[in-house]
């Protein structure tokens, strides 16, 4: 699996060598704000104990040109 972790403030030069193909959130706040935001999905909340969050990566471009802003 993938993990999605905080960067724990890195820069952008070192923050590669936190990745291990993870998606990792450079800074620890907004990090902590996604976990929050999260964790308020209803299937994590009542449905499923241990329940796993499924996640699709696209290219930032990719995305821009099929869902412009």
């Amino acid at each position: 699996g993938i993990n999605q972790h905080s960067g724990l403030n890195q820069s952008e030069k070192t923050i590669g060598l936190l990745s291990a193909g993870c998606l990792v959130g450079r800074d620890d706040a907004e990090h902590k704000a996604f976990m929050k935001l999260i964790k308020t999905d209803p299937r994590f909340r009542h449905a499923i104990k241990g329940y796993t969050y499924m996640t699709t990566v696209i290219a930032g471009d990719d995305l821009a040109k099929k869902v412009p802003l």
